[in-house]
Formats: structure tokens, C-alpha cells, sequence
């Protein structure tokens, strides 16, 4: 976004599908749940942003805002979720 007179400034924006998901042959024993899934449907899309100081003392810095919202089909084992996520790194040496 620096041609726009914000450096450090990025936006992002993603989905993600899946589909005819199967558990019906796992062979394994912790996901029980899984065997019910024949079928199933899900879909995740998310929205972003993200700032970079560019000088002075907390140079390096960042702070990311991301929204993110999942939704399944009834056996799918990840359910529905709507989450906001704000984090923030603060770069220092530790020698």
C-alpha cells in the first residue's frame, strides 16, 4: 500500500472449500467421530489486515487483525466457527 502513501500496510482475503468428505473407512482410534462423515461439505473464508512499523524505535513491529468464519455440514467434524484473531509481534535481541 505504499503507493497509496501507507507502507507497512497489507490487506489479504481468502475461502477455502471442501467437499464429499469420507470417514466411513478410518481405521484409527482416537476420531470415532469421523466414521459419521460420508459426504460432508465445509467452507472457510477469512479477511485480513496488517500493519509494519517502517522506522524509529519499534521498527519492525506488527500488528495483524484477521476475521475468519468456518461453516459445516452436521457430521463434519470441524463444526462452525466464527473467530477474530489480533496479534501483534515485537521484534528484540535477546544477546
Amino acid at each position: 500500500m505504499a503507493e497509496y502513501g501507507v507502507p507497512g500496510l497489507k490487506f489479504n482475503i481468502y475461502q477455502a472449500r471442501g467437499w464429499d468428505i469420507d470417514g466411513t473407512h478410518y481405521k484409527g482410534t482416537g476420531y470415532t467421530d469421523v466414521l459419521a462423515m460420508d459426504g460432508e461439505t465445509h467452507y472457510e473464508y477469512g479477511i485480513g489486515s496488517s500493519y509494519s512499523v517502517q522506522s524509529g524505535p519499534l521498527k519492525a513491529t506488527a500488528i495483524r487483525a484477521t476475521y475468519t468464519t468456518h461453516r459445516a455440514s452436521e457430521n463434519q467434524a470441524d463444526g462452525n466457527i466464527n473467530e477474530f484473531r489480533l496479534v501483534t509481534t515485537i521484534p528484540f535481541n535477546i544477546l
